[in-house]
Formats: structure tokens, C-alpha cells, sequence
């Protein structure tokens, strides 16, 4: 069954990209070109970047990434990444200024999301709440996003609230694992059995 609806899927890709090309073969072109460019520009480091990476060799990874940053690459992705790098570094500042770069580029639900989880890491809770509560007025329904608000709120001692958030990510993922721990340490705190 898998199978077929892997290759239902490749066809329905296939068509979607002909579509494209046949609309719009100018934007189609630019992109290639777009592409193109990029990966002369910047290319080896990111590959460079992946294979670090997959060594955990965090150093070079964050040069790499770097060195691609400062030849024009500035996606979300590499700002996420940069960001990443520096906190397996162990340079929680750096990392901090990497997602907030990430979110001044994107503004996206979840670059707050990664900022705040940083935050709360770092026992900045109050900071970590303001991100969450960004994260989640702007996607409603992510699971990983209410978890994480309820987290910074089980440390904030709002237990409450976030027993209401691991509530809510168990109804959209029953088998969200974090929840359920996060759950089970605020009926601890509250001294409740369930």
C-alpha cells in the first residue's frame, strides 16, 4: 500500500512541476538561474556544513555555515542553522542572536519557537513565554509549539496553563511523548494522581 501511494505522490509532483513550467517558464528559469548561482556561490560550504555536521563537528559546521552566510546565503535555513551550530557550541549567545536574526528575516511562528525554547533552556522564562506566546498566535495548532509553551509555563509555576497546552497537544497528537511527561511532572507539582 505504501508503495503505491509513493508513486501516486511522484506523479502528482511530476504534474504539479510541468504545471509550473508550462505556466510560468520565466519564474521557472529564474529560479534554475537562482539556483545555479547559489550553488556556485555557496554550495561546497554547505556541503561542507552537512558533512560536519553528520560528524558532529560543531566548529567547522559553524564556519562553514558562516562562510556561506557571508557570501549571500541568508535563508531561514542557514540562520536556523547558524543558530543550531552555535548552541552545540555551546555559545548560547551567538545562538540567541542567530534566531533572533531568524526571526527579524522570517517573523515565522516557528523561528519564535526555536528562540523561546532556547530561552528556556538558558532559565529565561519570562523572555521564553514572550516567544511562545508569539509562536502560537501565529500557528494555532502545532503540537511542538504548544508543547513548548507549556514547558516555560511548568517552570514559570503556572501549572494550570500548562496543563491546559499539554491538553491541547495531546488532542491533536495522542502520542506526543513530551506532553505526557510534561503532564505527568505538573500533577506532580500539584500533588494530583491520574
Amino acid at each position: 500500500m505504501l508503495i503505491i501511494i509513493q508513486k501516486i505522490f511522484q506523479k502528482i509532483t511530476c504534474l504539479y512541476i510541468v504545471t509550473l513550467r508550462n505556466n510560468f517558464p520565466k519564474l521557472c528559469n529564474e529560479v534554475i538561474t537562482d539556483n545555479k548561482i547559489a550553488d556556485e556561490k555557496y554550495g561546497s560550504y554547505i556541503e561542507k556544513a552537512f558533512e560536519a555536521h553528520e560528524n558532529k563537528d560543531w566548529e567547522k559546521e559553524y564556519t562553514y555555515l558562516k562562510n556561506a552566510y557571508d557570501n549571500g546565503c541568508q535563508s531561514q535555513a542557514i540562520l536556523h542553522d547558524l543558530a543550531e551550530a552555535c548552541w552545540n557550541l555551546g555559545d548560547y549567545d551567538n545562538a540567541i542572536e542567530w534566531a533572533s536574526k531568524r526571526i527579524d528575516l522570517t517573523n515565522s511562528a516557528f523561528a519564535y519557537k526555536t528562540r523561546a525554547y532556547y530561552y528556556y533552556l538558558l532559565e529565561k522564562n519570562d523572555l521564553a513565554l514572550e516567544d511562545a506566546q508569539w509562536a502560537t498566535m501565529k500557528v494555532k495548532d502545532n503540537p511542538g509549539i504548544i508543547d513548548t509553551r507549556g514547558m516555560i509555563y511548568t517552570a514559570l509555576g503556572q501549572y494550570d496553563k500548562a496543563l491546559a497546552d499539554f491538553n491541547a497537544v495531546l488532542k491533536i497528537n495522542d502520542k506526543y511523548a513530551s506532553a505526557y511527561y510534561h503532564r505527568g511532572k505538573c500533577y506532580e507539582a500539584l500533588g494530583k494522581k491520574r
